[in-house]
């Protein structure tokens, strides 16, 4: 549903790029991975850092998709049908470094299984996800999520649930619900999101996050531009305070799409900087 540089929509069939692209293209991938993931230090930003999700200011539940979609909601990861790989990575204001890797396997139509990891010094998480379509234009998903950071370590369970049509989109998720019965420490989060199409290839979402610290609205847009996706939004506490302001984009590169995204933290605006990259393999069963 969320417009990309490659107009993938929903389900939908994409090209297979040549093997010398796919080839680059991994390679890529894996050696940002080892290059970031040997960073001393690691925190993490707001809600997990995907990139996509930081450009538009958090507001993103309706219309996460892909790989890393778990971190947002389980729902997310039915798209179109294939393999999926995802690595992301973000640098924080005094110089910290994540990293996000997630994986997928889609049926046409669903279902849908993944595998995700969250590394830093913020936390530290595995998550394995099974999402299926009960109804046409309509998924739901879960997730396992183990958390190693936690002393002892423990797990959590998210589930989520997302709805579509022509110009809409409907999200729902419950992040870490049970973690305080299985050994964690994570409070629970509830997500709920709505997007809108109000003129052709822009959507407009609209978040509300609530947790036990507290609650905040999250406002966030995507245009698509031809082979440019552009993304911007804002996230506002209740009590009003600033939490963030993101702008992105995303771009073809070598067939798959690279994610980038700013993102101004609190009122101070302190700077993180997001980088994504993610490779979309047609199905050939």
């Amino acid at each position: 549903m969320e417009a990309t540089p490659r107009g993938e929509g929903r389900c939908s069939v994409t090209r297979r790029p040549s093997r010398g692209r796919t080839i680059v293209a991994v390679l890529a991938a894996l050696l940002l991975a080892i290059v970031l993931s040997s960073s001393p230090e690691a925190s993490l930003p707001p809600r997990g850092g995907d990139p996509r999700a930081a450009g538009m200011g958090e507001a993103y539940t309706a219309l996460a998709q892909g790989a890393l979609a778990p971190l947002w909601n389980p729902a997310g990861i039915i798209t179109s049908a294939g393999v999926q790989g995802a690595l992301a990575t973000g640098f924080l204001s005094g110089g910290e470094g994540y990293v996000l890797l997630g994986a997928a396997i889609v049926a046409q139509g669903g279902p849908a299984v993944a595998w995700g990891m969250v590394d830093g010094d913020g936390g530290r998480s595995i998550l394995g996800t099974l999402a299926f379509s009960p109804l046409p234009a309509t998924f739901v998903g879960g997730s396992l999520v183990y958390v190693s950071d936690a002393d002892p370590a423990g797990l959590a369970i998210s589930v989520g649930w997302r709805s579509e049509g022509e110009g809409w989109a409907l999200g729902v998720c419950a992040l870490d619900v049970g973690a305080g019965l299985f050994g964690s420490d994570r409070p629970p989060q509830l997500l709920l999101g709505v997007a809108l199409r109000t003129v052709p290839a822009v959507m407009l979402e609209i978040d509300l996050h609530v947790a036990a610290m507290g609650a905040e609205i999250a406002l966030g847009g995507v245009a698509d531009l031809q082979h440019l996706a552009a993304r911007w939004g804002t996230c506002l506490g209740i009590d009003g305070g600033l939490k963030y302001v993101g702008l992105g984009a995303s771009l073809p590169l070598f067939g798959q799409q690279l994610d980038a995204a700013v993102l101004l933290l609190g009122s101070d605006l302190e700077l993180s900087l997001m980088l994504g990259l993610e490779a979309r393999f047609a199905a050939w069963w």
